[in-house]
């Protein structure tokens, strides 16, 4: 079974793509691919349907441009889904 891949990406190689090259700067947990995104691509994803977070925000990162971050709201639900329930 192949690993499924964000809507927001064309295909499982472009994903695995920026899964190759992340692994050089290592993205913020619970951001991690929308740390990339921008502005403009996070809006035509919008109009797509294919924009998971749309609540992303985005802010100037010193030297390094700009940076996509996810709401509070939705890093705590993503941790909150990743937690395996104990029987």
């Amino acid at each position: 079974m192949k690993e499924p891949y964000p809507r927001c990406f064309d295909s499982a190689k472009q994903y695995a793509a920026w899964r190759q090259a992340a692994r050089s700067c290592y993205p913020s947990p619970g951001h991690s691919y929308c740390e990339d995104c921008t502005p403009q691509y996070q809006s035509r994803m919008i109009v797509e349907y294919r924009c998971e977070f749309p609540g992303t925000t985005f802010y100037m990162k010193s030297d390094e441009g700009l940076h996509g971050q996810r709401s509070a709201q939705e890093v705590k639900r993503l941790k909150n889904e990743a937690i395996i329930p104990k029987h």
